[in-house]
């Protein structure tokens, strides 16, 4: 069953608010916050925010897709809303991972 969009909010903050602890950061989350402006994501940290998200869905999105821009290269930046609400876009065609036996 597909998660509403408050569920997937609620779990996009939650992982960020995750990994932000572990960095020894302590800050206030909500749609608008930016990964690289305002929380020092490198493009690595968003590979791997993006892997824990398909764990914690148990999907695979295409990320490439919402990651690129026209003309080549990578957006510089993305917020939590704009996380969330791809997540909640692509919920349904997101392939599911194989669960184990």
């Amino acid at each position: 069953m597909k998660p509403s969009i408050g569920e997937i909010d609620s779990t996009v903050q939650s992982v960020v608010q995750s990994i932000t602890k572990d960095w020894g950061l302590a800050v206030e989350l909500n749609r608008e916050t930016r990964l690289a402006a305002q929380l020092g994501f490198t493009s690595m940290d968003t590979i791997d925010l993006f892997a824990t998200l398909e764990m914690q869905f148990r999907r695979k999105f295409p990320y490439e897709s919402f990651i690129a821009v026209e003309g080549g290269g990578y957006r510089p930046d993305l917020s939590l809303g704009e996380l969330a609400d791809f997540v909640h876009a692509n919920f349904d065609s997101g392939r599911p991972e194989p669960s184990a036996v």
